[in-house]
Order: C-alpha cells, then structure tokens, then sequence
C-alpha cells in the first residue's frame, strides 16, 4: 500500500511513519509537513510547504495512494482559531482536493473526549465518499524507542503507562500504527476507534 502521512515531525505522525516503514505491507510514504521529519529511508518521500492549506487540486503529487493518516493536530489550551484551522480547515481541505476518493481510506487523528471542533471534523469526513473513514480517539500512548518526538508531558505521562494500560486507557504507539495498517489493509466495522479497538487491530496484523 502507498500511505499519506501528515505530522511526521508530530509525535503520533512520527511513531505511525516509523512503524509504516518497517511493515512489508507499506510500499511507499508520503510526507506531507511544514519542515522535513529528520527521518531518511526508501520509502519516504517528503512533501515540506508552509501551511497546507497551500495544496491543492490537481496536485500530482497527491495521487495514486491508497489512504491518508492524518496525524496532524493539536490538544486543547490553544488559541481557538489557531486549533480550528490544524484540526478542522485543514483536515477537510485535504480531503476535498484528494483525488479518486473511491478508492482511499482518510484516517484522522482525533483524540479520547474529543470536542467541539474534532467531532465537526469526524462528521464531516465520514460524510464524503471515501472508500472508508476512521477517526481515532486514543489515550495515553508509550512512544517508540526511536522517536524523537516525546513532549515532556508525554514523557510525564508514560511514567502511569502501566496502570492506565491495565484500566485500557493507554496504547504503545506501534500499535497505533500498525491498527491504522490493518484499517486500510482489511478495514473495520467502526468508524470512531477507541483504545480497546487499537489494540484488536494491531493485534489482527501481527497474526
């Protein structure tokens, strides 16, 4: 599968892209992102422009993949307008200007209690016709030996991983990127994905 990547240089988008590179089932990854990931392989191919609201339609770039991951976002305690346009005007942007929509997966990350302006989005994606949507709302998430992504809150956090995973409020980030895989390989019969489903999908792929 061909895979579109947004915020590689993100801590979610870097654990799903270093986990995609390493799968056989990943042919090649798009980078789409405002500065290169710091990440150099094969099947990596970057796409760095300002603001990503500059794509558009017809970009030849953009064509012949088989789904988006969208892991581009922010969390609340951020200017209202600046949230709306990371995590709504851009996500649907994309979508709009994607072409062959029949034929791809959008996968958008959104986040466990998801607001206002996320469940907009959800809405909106899984309005279009797309081969098939998800959108993900997950918890706490153990970051990958190799990123290099991990804000201190993150970091902070994982210091409970043990004792949210055992109440399922937590994931290992491979497994968010390998569940994103199984999404679009085999697809799967919800479209909002919790903690528990990240886990059953990533599951099904190491089989």
């Amino acid at each position: 599968m061909k895979l579109i990547i947004t915020g590689c240089t993100g801590y979610v988008g870097e654990g799903v892209l270093l986990t995609a590179l390493e799968r056989s089932e990943v042919e090649h990854v798009l980078s789409i992102s405002r500065r290169p990931c710091g990440i150099s392989h094969p099947k990596l191919e970057e796409y760095v422009l300002p603001d990503l609201m500059q794509l558009q339609s017809g970009d030849e770039l953009l064509a012949g993949y088989d789904a988006v991951l969208f892991c581009a976002g922010m969390t609340g305690g951020f200017p209202r307008d600046k949230f709306k346009t990371i995590c709504h005007d851009i996500p649907l942007h994309l979508a709009n200007i994607l072409p062959n929509h029949q034929d791809l997966t959008y996968i958008f990350v959104s986040g466990e209690g998801a607001g206002k302006v996320k469940r907009d989005t959800e809405k909106a994606l899984f309005a279009m016709d797309f081969k098939a949507s998800y959108s993900y709302r997950m918890g706490i998430m153990k970051p990958m030996e190799a990123q290099k992504n991990s804000p201190k809150t993150i970091k902070m956090s994982n210091r409970w991983y043990k004792v949210a995973k055992f109440f399922h409020f937590a994931n290992p980030m491979e497994n968010i990127g390998l569940s994103m895989i199984e999404c679009v390989k085999n697809g799967y019969d919800k479209k909002l994905i919790g903690i528990k489903d990240i886990d059953v999908l990533a599951d099904r792929l190491k089989v």
